[in-house]
């Protein structure tokens, strides 16, 4: 339901769904789980959208804890998150640090994916985007 709210642009109600989806994944799955994980993640693109940039890095960095618990140091949902956070730190207007971390998820797209892929690509356009700035 989140999920569809979100597309809909009905970003009030995604994030009381993916609260509810949060709390029911850590009470099924554990708090070490890449399902919740991924509702951090889901947090925190609807914070983003409601301008919430705190509460959107909190969610992001949440996220990536678990990753790190649960994956290797470089598994491209670590990578994501890198992301994640660096756009963060662009949307703040950091942009040392949101480089420092596009450029880090761009490491883990290169070795998991290889040049010719579409999240290298956008590795490479957010890095492009702070030299823009």
């Amino acid at each position: 339901m989140g999920n569809i709210y979100f597309k809909k642009g009905e970003f009030d109600e995604a994030l009381a769904c993916y609260e509810k989806a949060l709390k029911l994944r850590v009470k099924v799955l554990g708090k070490v789980h890449p399902d919740v994980a991924s509702t951090y993640n889901n947090l925190g693109l609807v914070h983003i959208r409601l301008s919430s940039f705190d509460g959107a890095l909190k969610c992001y960095q949440k996220a990536m804890e678990i990753y790190k618990d649960y994956f290797d140091g470089d598994h491209p949902n670590i990578g994501t998150c890198y992301h994640n956070i660096g756009s963060v730190y662009y949307q703040r207007r950091s942009f040392d640090k949101a480089l420092e971390l596009y450029n880090k998820a761009l490491d883990i797209n290169i070795k998991h994916f290889g040049e010719s892929h579409p999240d290298v690509a956008t590795s490479y356009n957010n890095i492009g985007n702070i030299y823009d700035s």
